[in-house]
């Protein structure tokens, strides 16, 4: 669940993770790890996308336009990451690989 700038997690309605973003969040997506895990990744306003695990901050991935819509792209593929397409305010859209261990 996001807020404006709050991202928490619950599981078995207990808050078990928590982030306060520096910035406005648009959009929320989950990315499927190994097993149970997720990896959520956060669409912000300083055109940023932010990916965490828990409660930290894995990595931050500058875009050219402030996100607004996130989606995952051929979920399917079995390599091994997950790509990830996004559109923008302006307009742009694009394609990252979003990987827990970049």
């Amino acid at each position: 669940i996001t807020g404006q700038y709050i991202y928490n997690m619950y599981h078995n309605c207990q808050d078990t993770h928590f982030y306060l973003s520096c910035d406005k969040i648009n959009d929320m997506i989950g990315i499927p790890g190994s097993g149970k895990d997720m990896f959520p990744v956060l669409g912000c306003q300083d055109r940023v996308l932010r990916v965490l695990s828990g409660s930290e901050l894995l990595y931050e991935a500058e875009v050219p336009g402030a996100p607004d819509t996130l989606a995952l792209f051929d979920v399917m593929s079995g390599f091994g990451h997950n790509n990830l397409i996004y559109g923008t305010k302006d307009g742009i859209i694009g394609l990252c690989t979003v990987n827990k261990d970049n």
